[in-house]
Formats: C-alpha cells, sequence, structure tokens
C-alpha cells in the first residue's frame, strides 16, 4: 500500500532509516510524503522489485509481515507471509485460508481463488493442497474464470479424495468444458 508508517516500521526491522530512501527520492524514482511512499511509475516499482535478488525479498516480505499486526491488516500479512515462503507451511498456508474466507465474505471470488490457490502451494499435506485447490477452484469459477477453473481442478483432481469435493471438482471440470463448446 505505501503506507509510510507501515514501510519505515518494516525498514526499521532491518535496521534501515528514512534516509536511507533520499538517494531514490533524490533521482525521483520515489516520493516520500505522510500520506506514504510512492514511485514515481508502476514500472519503477516493478524494476525494483524484480531488481532485487530472491533471498533479500524474503527477507523484505518476512519483515512486512512482521509489522502488520492490526486485525485489519490480516489479509496483507498472510500475503507478505506467502511471499517470504519459498517451501511448504501449513501455518502459512492457513494464515492464506483465512484470508481466502475474509475474501468470500467480501464477495471476492477471484481474490478468495488467489488465496487459496497460494495456499495449496504451501501445504505440505497433499490432502489440504487438494482440498485448497477444489475451492480455489470453485471459487475461480464462480468468478467467472473458467480456464483458470479448469486448470485448478484438473490439479484438484490428482489429490482429492473426500466424496464431496470429488463432486465439486467433476462439477467444476464439467461447467469449465460446457463453457469452452
Amino acid at each position: 500500500s505505501g503506507d509510510l508508517s507501515t514501510v519505515l516500521a518494516a525498514a526499521g526491522k532491518l535496521r534501515a532509516t528514512v534516509e536511507d530512501a533520499e538517494p531514490a527520492e533524490r533521482a525521483g524514482l520515489i516520493s516520500l510524503r505522510e500520506s506514504g511512499l510512492q514511485f514515481r511509475h508502476p514500472l519503477v516499482r516493478a524494476a525494483a522489485y524484480q531488481g532485487t535478488t530472491l533471498s533479500r525479498r524474503l527477507v523484505l516480505h518476512r519483515a512486512l509481515a512482521g509489522v502488520l499486526a492490526r486485525p485489519d491488516q490480516a489479509d496483507p500479512r498472510a500475503w507478505h507471509l506467502a511471499a517470504a515462503t519459498a517451501r511448504p507451511d501449513e501455518p502459512v498456508a492457513l494464515e492464506l485460508e483465512r484470508a481466502a474466507r475474509r475474501a468470500a465474505d467480501r464477495g471476492g471470488r477471484a481474490a478468495m481463488a488467489s488465496a487459496y490457490q497460494r495456499a495449496a502451494e504451501l501445504s505440505p499435506d497433499p490432502s489440504d493442497r487438494g482440498r485448497r485447490l477444489a475451492l480455489a477452484a470453485q471459487a475461480a469459477a464462480d468468478a467467472g474464470q473458467p480456464e483458470r477453473a479448469a486448470a485448478l481442478a484438473e490439479d484438484a483432481a490428482a489429490l482429492v479424495t473426500d466424496p464431496s469435493l470429488v463432486v465439486a471438482v467433476a462439477q467444476v471440470r464439467a461447467a469449465a468444458a460446457d463453457a469452452a463448446d
């Protein structure tokens, strides 16, 4: 979000200060205001992110997750934890599953699908992975994303054994096939 207090708190965890941003600010790449940190252009932001090593990005996401402690920051916290995680991690997968449920409460089916999909990727247990993929497939179908729903359902089909999930996956696959015709 660029919230300045969040950015500075995370920077503090890494022993960085607002003064460390001065070269980028002087070069016109970013601006720091009370309203937050803003990049001059989205491509500058993307270049800064992509130009950072993976290990550094993991550290940065972990720092951001560490300062997002309020209940209204649970979703960004879950996503930063997920971005800071390079291997299966059930506690992080659970955080994303909770974010998916909150997205469902808001009617955000595409966001729900994304959260369940990432939770599945982080699931160490194949049955949890399958369940989360099935839920992601259903949410993608509900969001009007038949190709995505079909791909997620295909991945889930090999993992689900619960009869209700088998049926749900079959329904998503059939609806996606029907939409393709």
